[in-house]
């Protein structure tokens, strides 16, 4: 190879560079590391502390990496050397220096077989190192930083556990796709939670259009989140549980009836008619079994077909009772429960989401940080009946809640905290927040929701009322004090949850 001296370097300092590396090609691994040659410093970028990738030279003699100086300059009005703060009056014109690249490259190679064991050869699948990536080498990453937003092996990870600077880094377990942890706008890291818009920022965003809002770490968001999937969980896999029982007696059932079929077409072609007597009556009496099936609770996730027959039949009973179920009722929202972000309209019969807080007293009733509202009036006995329309919004949360329901901080619907309600989100998920939830299959997108409640029956029922259509219904309901209507007109959505929730008066003509 024929080495060409780079500028500014002298050939006292090329020849010492060339002669380390060549003899260290001589030296078994056993004698030879990575840390006795770094510290000779001539070979690393000092902005990166890593080896040389693509170097070049600046007026002013010292080296950087391509990429790095061109990063430093990019974020700076003024063209300055990093090294020693020489301003340059126009930005130099700087090439890779062909020589200084190829010893680079060879002492990156050095490193990565000296320090990586075979072992540590990327697999399918697996997160490479960045640095190697950039010679073709695929060394599994053993960190990612979160700061760098790069993905390193043991070798190159080195400068994160020596240099002070580097060692305030966040680094975690490998992962791919580091940039989808950046904020879009901000090119900052996502490290913030905001509450009221359900979603993660970076910090800059908490001090400018999230500035109002309630934000807190995503680590604490993520503690929190666990501790309340906890609970569900174990919901979970109680109504597993209690669905294996299900099938394994169900089970047994059809292997009697199989055998009992099985004889009957046996004696179908009998000619014994004493035996025929005699088998008879216990073939076609009601099988024997452990459960009693008229207290069992069915699950639409445990039998879809049961259900839909039994909301056939629900749908055509409250078709029929329609004159009953629309039991109207006066619904004004109460301005002393919503929150700062809506909107109410002055006869209290809308409900829209502001972009801009709304300066209001903190008192007890009033829902903070999640977007909800309820109606002045209560109820503790008789039938009620009220419609929203909610038109093409595509977030929105309705139904009844309990008058004690906890209104600070975040809220878990579910009836068991006292909220019976069905939700939308993204536009097309619909959701009633039973226990455990339920995912909605609906023909048509509603665009007016009848909600009819019967304080005794512990029952609160949901309609299409343009489709005259069944939705969900909670059953078993315990109310022991007043209910109230809930509302919630969701997240501003990118601008496309604007549509406030308006409460309409029914058509008798429907």
């Amino acid at each position: 190879t024929t080495w060409h001296l780079p500028p500014h370097l002298s050939t006292r300092s090329f020849r010492s560079l060339f002669f380390l590396i060549n003899s260290s090609i001589l030296m078994s691994s056993a004698n030879w590391s990575p840390s006795k040659m770094l510290p000779e410093k001539q070979l690393q970028c000092s902005i990166c502390l890593q080896v040389f990738t693509d170097p070049v030279t600046t007026p002013c003699g010292h080296n950087f990496c391509l990429v790095c100086i061109g990063q430093v300059w990019d974020s700076s009005d003024d063209c300055q050397c990093p090294a020693c703060n020489k301003t340059f009056a126009s930005r130099p014109d700087i090439s890779v220096n062909t020589a200084f690249k190829e010893l680079a490259d060879t002492l990156r190679q050095m490193i990565v077989c000296s320090s990586a064991s075979p072992l540590s050869a990327a697999q399918p699948g697996e997160v490479v190192c960045d640095v190697c990536a950039a010679t073709s080498l695929q060394v599994r990453a053993h960190k990612s930083c979160l700061v760098c937003l790069t993905s390193y092996c043991e070798a190159h990870l080195e400068p994160h556990r020596t240099v002070a600077t580097l060692k305030l880094h966040k680094l975690m377990e490998p992962v791919k796709n580091l940039q989808d942890r950046m904020c879009k706008k901000h090119e900052r890291l996502l490290e913030m939670f905001c509450r009221m818009e359900q979603m993660c920022v970076c910090q800059f965003c908490t001090e400018t259009e999230h500035k109002d809002h309630r934000a807190v770490t995503m680590e604490d968001e993520s503690k929190e989140r666990k501790v309340s999937g906890d609970g569900d969980y174990k919901k979970q896999r109680a109504a597993e549980k209690r669905a294996e029982e299900l099938i394994g007696d169900l089970q047994q059932e059809i292997a009697e009836l199989q055998r009992r079929n099985t004889e009957l077409n046996e004696l179908e072609n009998t000619d014994d008619h004493l035996h025929l007597l005699q088998k008879l009556p216990s073939l076609v009496s009601p099988p024997p079994t452990n459960r009693e099936w008229s207290e069992t609770r069915i699950y639409p996730e445990l039998c879809v077909g049961t259900v839909r027959r039994a909301l056939s039949r629900l749908d055509n009973t409250l078709r029929k009772d329609l004159d009953i179920f629309k039991k109207e009722v006066d619904v004004v929202l109460d301005p002393d429960t919503a929150h700062p972000n809506i909107v109410l309209s002055p006869d209290g019969k809308q409900a829209g989401r502001g972009e801009l807080l709304h300066l209001v007293p903190d008192i007890p009733q009033r829902f903070d940080p999640v977007i909800c509202v309820l109606s002045k009036k209560g109820f503790r006995s008789g039938r009620f009946y009220f419609q929203v329309a909610v038109g093409n919004k595509t977030f929105w949360d309705l139904g009844v809640v309990k008058e004690s329901i906890n209104r600070k901080g975040m809220i878990t619907s579910t009836p068991d905290n006292g909220y019976w309600t069905v939700r939308l989100r993204n536009a097309s998920e619909y959701r009633a927040l039973d226990s455990p939830s339920v995912l909605l299959q609906l023909q048509m997108r509603p665009k007016t929701i009848g909600v009819f409640t019967d304080y005794e029956e512990g029952m609160v029922s949901f309609f299409d009322v343009d489709d005259r259509s069944h939705i969900y219904t909670f059953t078993g309901c315990l109310f022991s004090e007043r209910i109230f209507p809930f509302f919630s007109p969701g997240v501003f959505d990118h601008g496309k949850n604007t549509e406030p929730l308006i409460i309409t008066a029914v058509s008798h003509e429907t």
